[in-house]
């Protein structure tokens, strides 16, 4: 099942869940390098620690963020 995890979660996790929802709303508005104000948000001097770390696998699961969550909040429900 795409998306169940079985682990505790730390206070850190919310660092990556705005990274990935920041990039993938900059993304959605046109931005053309969302990545890099990902990563000068989060304060890396290195692209590759945002890109590997922060970002790995968020085009794996840009379909069903945009489709199942992101759409709700753009139109309100």
């Amino acid at each position: 099942e795409l998306g169940h995890v079985k682990r505790t979660f730390r206070l850190h996790d919310l660092r990556h869940t705005f990274a990935v929802w920041k990039w993938l709303s900059l993304k959605r508005a046109g931005e053309t390098q969302p990545a890099k104000i990902v990563q000068c948000l989060l304060g890396h001097e290195s692209p590759e620690t945002t890109e590997k770390v922060y970002l790995g696998t968020v085009a794996l699961f840009e379909p069903v963020l945009f489709e199942g969550v992101y759409e709700r909040f753009e139109r309100g429900i």
